[in-house]
């Protein structure tokens, strides 16, 4: 206010002819005069804390603060800061979360893409710090997208990435995609690294030409992967490459926990979903694989523990979650009587029974479902609840079967006692008998039932 002040005072100054002396035909330059007005008015809003001069071109703000490229805002963030996308970002230099950074990277529906041409590795993001990648919009159509047009490196000497992983990385909302057309090229939409972590819990994750996600560890330092949410999809949703040589990483080097999302694989012949590849002589049990929960693979899983196919498989436990390939889950380290597995299968549906021998070596034996699927129960077990745990008495799954769920018989069950039931559930006989001996004086009805029971049997005429 002071500065304008002057300007009024300067410019009444200038007219006046007693301070002056003037005279008719006086010339005074009133362009100039018309510039310091305005950058009066310009810095005197920067004083006030308004930095919006050149808002126009920002791409980028951390609460009222605007950027105009997403490295400044990365730059000038704290840790805990939210970066907001404001318009669409075509970048030309790799964006560098330094190590040590923990920052929220928000979308807002805008997109951020990178195309690169050069023969050499490149990247759109290098992740050392700690990133969120979210969209709070209602659509959540941000989207991180890289293109590589280079030529093909058949070799494989260097990759291209959209996201290179050397920190901890969670992808919450929004979509990562690896664009690059198919070739013998390393491309992926996220390569995350020997002591990184990768938390997938929602959003998109897609490289339709190639692996979506590749996990590598050539170091010492464990890489761990958490998939909860979320959709991947690639010629492999996950390849996990071992190191090539017989050393001794800490273990597991490769630490890989599904309890979520779909993973699916878009290439036919071998439908891998995830892949456990090794371009050498790995050493033992460096992979800890883990699948639970509600997760969905529209693929195939397979280990191989080692390219001469010789040594020890590393380690898969199945709990729970849809595996819809056609040979579910294997590894070609097994030899002919499987002596070499460590695949265990406590639980889950399967597209197939493929792999029920591994189920089978640990207690539990794969069922059919009566819609095509397996499922997988303890041995002995007489009935399921489907898509759930066995029961080795028929009490014991009424005892633990909720409303709108199905049981469904595995065997012929004689019951001595009358079976309770409280919740709308359906019985689904599949085939099965259950009788009833009543051996004493008082009464006795098979089933007490108090809610709705519905009785069905999809079992094969």
């Amino acid at each position: 206010m002071k500065f304008k002040t002057f300007i009024l005072t300067f410019l009444m100054m200038m007219s006046s002819p007693f301070l002056f002396g003037h005279q008719t035909g006086a010339n005074y330059d009133w362009d100039n005069i018309a510039s310091l007005q305005d950058n009066a008015k310009m810095d005197t809003q920067f004083q006030s804390g308004d930095n919006s001069r050149g808002s126009s071109e920002a791409v980028a703000q951390i609460g009222s603060n605007t950027y105009e490229t997403l490295q400044a805002a990365v730059d000038a963030a704290e840790n805990g800061d939210v970066i907001e996308v404001i318009s669409d970002v075509i970048l030309t230099e790799t964006l560098n979360i330094p190590n040590g950074k923990i920052i929220t990277l928000d979308l807002n529906g805008k997109v951020v893409s990178k195309t690169f041409t050069e023969n050499k590795a490149d990247d759109l993001i290098v992740n050392k710090g700690s990133l969120v990648i979210t969209d709070n919009t209602e659509t959540k159509t941000g989207k991180v997208t890289y293109k590589y047009t280079g030529q093909p490196d058949s070799n494989y000497t260097y990759d291209n990435a959209t996201i290179q992983n050397e920190g901890t990385l969670t992808i919450l909302a929004g979509i990562v995609e690896n664009t690059t057309q198919k070739m013998s090229h390393a491309s992926y939409a996220i390569n995350t690294n020997a002591g990184a972590t990768l938390n997938i819990e929602g959003g998109k994750v897609l490289n339709l030409n190639g692996h979506a996600i590749r996990m590598v560890s050539f170091g010492t330092a464990q890489n761990t992967v958490n998939v909860s949410g979320g959709y991947i999809e690639g010629t492999r949703a996950l390849q996990v490459q071992l190191p090539g040589s017989a050393s001794s990483p800490s273990k597991p080097a490769m630490d890989i926990n599904i309890s979520g999302g779909e993973l699916k694989s878009n290439e036919d012949t071998y439908n891998l979903a995830i892949y456990v590849y090794s371009n050498g002589q790995s050493a033992e049990n460096l992979i800890n694989l883990e699948i639970s929960g509600d997760a969905i693979i529209n693929g195939n899983v397979a280990l191989n523990a080692a390219a001469t196919n010789t040594m020890q498989a590393n380690t898969a436990i199945v709990s729970g979650g849809t595996i819809n390939g056609a040979y579910g889950i294997f590894s070609y380290a097994d030899d002919n009587d499987h002596t070499q597995s460590v695949i265990e299968i406590t639980g889950g549906t399967f597209a197939t029974g493929y792999s029920a021998w591994y189920a089978e070596d640990d207690g539990y034996i794969f069922v059919e479902t009566g819609d095509g699927t397996y499922g997988v129960v303890e041995e002995g077990s007489v009935a399921q609840i489907v898509g759930g745990q066995g029961y080795t008495t028929l009490a014991g799954a009424f005892g633990a079967v909720e409303n709108g769920e199905t049981i469904i018989m595995l065997a012929n069950v004689d019951v001595a006692v009358s079976l309770n039931n409280a919740k709308n559930i359906t019985l689904d006989l599949n085939g099965k008998t259950i009788a009833g001996t009543d051996n004493t004086t008082s009464n006795f009805g098979l089933i007490h039932n108090t809610a709705e029971l519905t009785i069905t049997d999809n079992s094969a005429a």
